[in-house]
Order: C-alpha cells, then sequence, then structure tokens
C-alpha cells in the first residue's frame, strides 16, 4: 500500500476505522460500520463520502465550450452559468473514453471532473486534441477535495455551514460561496440517486470540511450521519442505475450500448464518434 496515492483525508479515514483497500491506485476506505449500514443510513437519512480522487481540469478562454463540445456526446452550448450536466468523452468509433460531469461557470470557463483511476489518460486525451484553440487547459486534480453529503438530510446539514441560500440551488446547479468559512463549489450533484451536495473546496481544508460535516450531521447519533466507503457508494449508483466507468461503459462500450443515449446529443453538430 506504500505506493498508492492519498487523498487529504487518508488519515480521518484510518482514525474512523475504515477498511482500506487499492481503488485505482489509491488508498481508500471500502467500509467503516458496514456497507448494508452505511447504504440505508444514506437512503434514510445521510451519508458522508471522500471523493477527493476525482480529477478536475479546468477548460478558459474564448473557444472553451467549443473545444469541449467536439469531445464529449453531450451538448455544451446548451449549459448556462451555473449548471452542469452529465456526459461522455468518446473515440471516434464511439467507444468510451470516460465518463464525467462538466460545469459551467461564468464567462464559458468550464469545469470537467473526470475518474480517479483515468485521470492521466483523460488528461493526455484532452490536451492531444488542443489544435490552435484559444483555451487555456489546467489540471486542478492535486489541488482540490471533493466531499459529498448525500441523503434526506443533507440540505439541512450542508445549509448550517453556509450563508448561500441552498433550496435555491437546483439539482445539477451550483454555486460558489464559503462553507465553515472555506471558499468552496457547493453543487447539487451526487452518485447516489439521493438529494445531496458535492462540496469542493482547497485540500488544505479537508480535514476541517470533513470533521465539521460529521459534527453538524450529528455523527454518533441513532439517524446521524454516516461515514461511507467505495462498497456504498456503489450499491447506491448500482440501486439508482448510474453507470461506473469500467463496468458498464468502458473502452469497449459506446454510450448508446450502455442505455446513455439521454447524454448523447447527436443533432447538436460534430463531436467525437458521433458516426459510429
Amino acid at each position: 500500500m506504500e505506493n498508492l496515492k492519498k487523498t487529504p483525508l487518508n488519515r480521518v479515514h484510518r482514525e474512523l476505522g475504515g477498511k482500506m483497500v487499492d481503488f485505482g491506485g489509491w488508498d481508500m476506505p471500502v467500509q467503516y460500520s458496514g456497507v448494508i449500514a452505511e447504504h440505508l443510513r444514506t437512503r434514510e437519512h445521510s451519508g458522508l463520502f471522500d471523493v477527493s480522487h476525482m480529477g478536475e481540469f479546468y477548460v478558459e478562454g474564448e473557444d472553451a465550450i467549443a473545444f469541449v463540445d467536439k469531445l464529449t456526446t453531450n451538448d455544451v452550448t446548451k449549459l448556462i452559468d451555473g449548471q452542469a450536466h452529465y456526459s461522455a468523452l468518446t473515440r471516434e468509433d464511439g467507444t468510451v473514453v470516460d465518463d464525467l460531469l462538466v460545469y459551467r461557470f461564468d464567462g464559458g470557463k468550464l469545469l470537467l471532473v473526470v475518474n480517479a483511476g483515468t485521470t492521466e489518460k483523460d488528461w493526455d486525451w484532452i490536451t492531444s486534441h488542443k489544435a490552435d484553440e484559444n483555451i487555456t487547459l489546467t489540471n486542478a486534480s492535486a489541488d482540490y477535495c471533493q466531499i459529498a453529503v448525500q441523503g434526506k438530510d443533507a440540505l439541512s446539514i450542508v445549509q448550517k455551514l453556509t450563508d448561500t441560500n441552498l433550496e435555491e440551488i437546483k439539482y445539477y446547479y451550483f454555486t460558489v460561496g464559503k462553507v465553515d468559512g472555506v471558499d468552496a463549489i457547493i453543487s447539487r450533484t451526487g452518485y447516489t440517486g439521493e438529494d445531496g451536495f458535492e462540496v469542493y473546496a482547497n485540500k488544505d481544508y479537508a480535514e476541517q470540511l470533513w470533521n465539521k460535516f460529521l459534527e453538524t450531521g450529528n455523527f454518533g447519533e441513532e439517524t446521524g450521519i454516516l461515514p461511507c466507503g467505495l462498497a456504498a457508494r456503489n450499491t447506491l449508483r448500482l440501486e439508482s442505475a448510474m453507470s461506473l466507468y469500467g463496468h458498464e461503459i468502458s473502452d469497449e462500450i459506446t454510450p448508446l450500448e450502455a442505455n446513455l443515449g439521454w447524454i448523447c446529443k447527436l443533432n447538436k453538430g460534430e463531436f467525437l464518434g458521433r458516426d459510429a
């Protein structure tokens, strides 16, 4: 386990008794109290997930939207400031390089959030397709922590830690604000099928935010928030019919074959893999 990458919350996971495993080269907790308990607590109340192993790329410049639109299946031109969507990076034969979230900020700046095990591959793929576009690409993966608070109680938990009115953020929208005094991207997204928020912040504040979410969510009480590992994250997304790269989608499967036709906007114009 010595050569595995670690998120900024690695020490906390071990202190909480997380059972650590190699997940795509990352030292990650597969479970804490048990997958069934974690799954059910998220469905019925709230669960807390470390998602800091995910990759984050920024695309900025006047051609940012057109550049990402030609590499992904969903229609980036339809995003408005403060909105996100689910999409896929595809090859010319239609197979999937990775699935991802695309966030649009003011001025057409985009944030791409990709899977942990494919971050380097995705970065190489995206940068290799840059020609003479007026864009700046930044791999910010090492700068961020990402913590997900999911479940019916997520709104009330996160709301206690921010002045931002979270009720005004619709599903798959986001804003920039402060959480427990920390500058953060607050996104109403998740991978569980429940309502919830994913909070992106500077990695130096990871432990502060994680511990504050536990405290505010009444961790240790009968209906309090539970830290959740990869196993519960997997059963929750499976139950909610959400795809996982390397399983439902892969180098050998197209989005259409994976029942992801809803993210393939074939009428938007040319993009890699459209004709396949």
